[in-house]
This record gives C-alpha cells, structure tokens and sequence, in this order.
C-alpha cells in the first residue's frame, strides 16, 4: 500500500512538473510587440488564441527600455502652462506584460543609448528644456539627483553607456554656445563619468570628433572604452580604446567605424573606403581581434543606395547575441531582408519589400521583428520560420518598435 501511494506521488510530481515545463516553454514562445507613433501613442501588443490585440496604451513616443526588460521610460510633454517646449519622463513597470506607472519625472528628457545602469536601479536623464543638464534618476527611492556643479552646461549630450559594473558612464557630448543669438557648435567629444562622484573629464583628444552615428562607442571591460575616432571635419575615422583615465591602449587607422562589441575582445567594425562606388557601394563588416590586432572579414554588405541619408551606411543590425546578421541588399526600390549567420556563414533570404522595412530583434538574439508594409511578422532564426502577427492599420505613422519577449519580463 505504500509503495502504491509512493507511486502515485512520484507520478503526480512528474505530471506537475511536465505541466510547469510546459507553461514555461509557453512563455518562452509568447512576445508582446511595443510599437510607439508619431500622434504619440506608445501600444502594447499581445498574443491572444494565435493573433494579437492591442492591450494597454500609454501617451508618450520615445521611450527607453531597462536591460532586463522591467522598466519601461517613456517621454511626453510637460504639464507646465507657458512651457510648450517642456518634457517629462513617466516610468512604468511591466506587470504580467501591462505597463503600471510608478513615478512621473518632471522637466527632464531622455539620452540617445544606454541610459539605464545594468541593475535596472538608475536612470541617466538630460534637461527637459535645454537637452544640456544631466539628471540622475533613482528608482528605488524614486529621487532625482542634479548633477550641478559637476556637470558644463555648454555641453550637449548626444548618448551614453554605463560600464559593466555600473561604476561609470561614457557619454559623448558637443560643445554648443551661443553669442549674439548665433549657435556654434564645436566637436563630439567623449567623456567619463564617475557615477559615484560624479565627476567626469574627457578620455579623448581635443584635436579628434568622436562619431555617433552608429551608437559608435563600446565598453569593452570596466575600464577601457572602444570608440570611432575621426579628425575634426569628420573625413578620415579610425578606432581607438582608451582607458578610463585617458590611457591609449590600442589605436586602428583607417576608414573605419565601430559598430558593435560581442563581450569578447573582439569589435564590430565597418570598412567604409568602398562606400561611394558608383553604382553599388558596398562595406566590409570586420571582426577586430582587441589582443591579436587582427581583422577577419565577417560579411560583404551592400550600402543604401536607395536614400543615401545621411551617406549611403548599409542597413544593418547584429543580434545580442552576436550570432546572427541581418541586412538589406537593396536593388532599386527593392531590398531583400538577408539572414546571416555569422558562426556557419550560411545566409537566407526572408522577404522582398521596399526599402522602408526594417527590423528589430529580440533581447537574446533568436528571433527578429520584421514590419512588411503595414504588417507586423515574427521571425524565428533558429526554425526559419515567420510567423504573421498582426496588420497595423491605425492613423499615426509608425515611429518606433520593439519585440518584448516574456521569459524576460519580471
């Protein structure tokens, strides 16, 4: 009689198990979508019996997610009379995929980049008004700290990101003043600073800009910052890392511009010489090896020739995990969405629309928000597979859009 009731535990706790197995793969396989308009209007999207409807609203349409996915900021104009040009930032917590507000941040704005600290505790905000004075946020009691007298107010922050252990923030900046109601604007700068302290200083040279164009600056260990180095009118670039007490550790001329890090000492790297060939250009993406100063090329991609704004970059995106390479080959008003994958260097052809597509990945890298025309897929790179989610057929024009994934939502 024992063992038959020990059997009939054993077999209830297999079950229950399976069960809970099941449940979590289910929410593995379950994203919500974050789409933000130009009416500023920022929905949540979520699957519901094999389609998705749009679940909670908030106003607002920049917005900044926390690395874990907990948090959502979003930004929307101030409630001051006769301060039209005024912002505010809301924070949001996510519960069970819905956005629950818990503070509202007056008179600031959010920063380009990784603003959040890797916690999810501190978020770096800039002037509502001037987009020059730098605010830090406290989340968990919920302050905001000025960092007045530390911080040049002649300094425009253009972004930031803070480094692995959270202790300190590289941010490029530009020199804007004004004289006789005329605005100059001097180079890019990059600096750091000491989230401790807050004290900051500038680890690169008076005589360099330091490009941002794509988000062009990488911690690669808590002391040491990688980022494209370009001379004063922007001509020539080459990539530098730096200590963050302005030591010279490596230094790479060339038509180079960083484009990403993979956690490895290794950077991502574009070759930019052969962008301008007439008719096609085209890029060199490289791996370069932080230790053995080597280059590896990664993959040939073609430039936009299509709108060549600001100049002909390619479309591309790596993924978080750095296992996947997604880009658009354009051919006249077309643009094949190619998948590479940069371990077998195997590619694949997703899609062919016009140029306005573009995509966004989820945080672990494994599946890919594509927008075809007015409607909204999800593609799975490890099946190959793309599965139709929803058609967006409402007044305000797309403006941004994520892919929220609920093994990571807390």
């Amino acid at each position: 009689m024992w063992h038959k009731a020990q059997y009939i535990l054993t077999v209830s706790i297999c079950l229950l198990m399976l069960s809970l197995h099941t449940r979590v793969q289910a929410a593995e396989e379950s994203c919500n979508i974050l789409l933000s308009t130009s009416d500023f209007e920022i929905s949540i999207f979520y699957p519901d019996d094999g389609s998705y409807l749009k679940g909670a609203s908030v106003r607002g349409r920049d917005y900044s997610i926390s690395p874990d996915q907990t948090y959502l900021a979003v930004e929307t104009a101030g409630p001051q009379e006769g301060r039209v040009d005024g912002r505010q930032v809301v924070i949001y917590r996510f519960v069970d995929g819905r956005p629950v507000q818990l503070a509202v941040v007056l008179d600031v704005a959010l920063i380009r980049g990784s603003a959040w600290s890797h916690d999810g505790t501190r978020l770096l905000l800039q002037d509502g008004y001037s987009n020059r004075l730098l605010y830090l946020y406290d989340l968990k009691s919920q302050t905001l700290q000025f960092l007045e007298p530390h911080f040049d107010p002649t300094l425009q922050v253009q972004r930031v990101i803070w480094s692995q252990n959270d202790k300190f923030i590289a941010f490029a900046a530009t020199e804007s003043r004004q004289s006789l109601g005329i605005k100059f604007s001097g180079i890019t700068a990059l600096y750091i600073l000491e989230a401790e302290t807050l004290n900051y200083h500038p680890i690169s040279l008076p005589t360099e800009n330091v490009n941002y164009y794509f988000d062009s600056f990488y911690w690669t260990d808590d002391q040491a910052v990688a980022f494209t180095s370009c001379s004063v009118d922007q001509d020539i670039c080459g990539i530098k890392q730096v200590t963050v007490d302005a030591q010279i550790l490596a230094a790479f001329e060339g038509e180079y511009l960083l484009v990403g890090y993979d956690g490895n000492n290794k950077l991502h790297v574009l070759n930019t010489s052969q962008l301008n060939l007439v008719p096609q250009g085209n890029a060199d993406l490289l791996t370069l090896d932080l230790h053995s100063k080597s280059l590896t090329l990664m993959a040939i991609i073609p430039g936009d020739q299509v709108s060549k704004y600001p100049y002909p970059y390619p479309i591309f995106s790596i993924s978080d995990n750095n296992q996947w390479l997604v880009y658009i080959n354009h051919v006249d008003e077309i643009g094949d969405i190619v998948v590479r994958n940069l371990q077998t260097s195997s590619t694949q052809v997703i899609t062919q629309e016009p140029y306005t597509v573009a995509q966004t990945w989820e945080i672990n890298g494994n599946r890919l928000l594509i927008l075809k025309g007015s409607s909204f897929y999800i593609y799975d790179m490890e099946t190959s597979s793309s599965d139709f989610a929803f058609d967006y057929s409402e007044d305000g024009k797309l403006y941004r859009y994520d892919l929220l994934c609920s093994s990571y939502e807390k």
